[in-house]
């Protein structure tokens, strides 16, 4: 291996351990999060034009408040 392939990849792992250890203590306890037991519904077969709704179950298994914030349909 030439000597300059080699000192990079001694600075890319010095950085790569000190990146991952720096944010350890930054990351907070509290967090939501959102489960959805159920990802996605297929809707059977309608006449054109009429209006189908699903209701999504969304629990939050964390332990900060969770915020849905914006819905897209697709």
């Amino acid at each position: 291996m030439k000597p300059k392939y080699l000192i990079f990849l001694i600075i890319f792992a010095i950085g790569a351990v000190w990146f991952s250890g720096s944010h350890a203590d930054t990351v907070s306890e509290d967090v939501p999060i959102a489960v959805a037991p159920e990802a996605t519904y297929q809707f059977e077969p309608v006449p054109e034009g009429t209006q189908v709704t699903h209701e999504f179950k969304i629990q939050n298994k964390g332990t900060a408040p969770l915020r849905i914030e914006r819905v897209n349909t697709g």
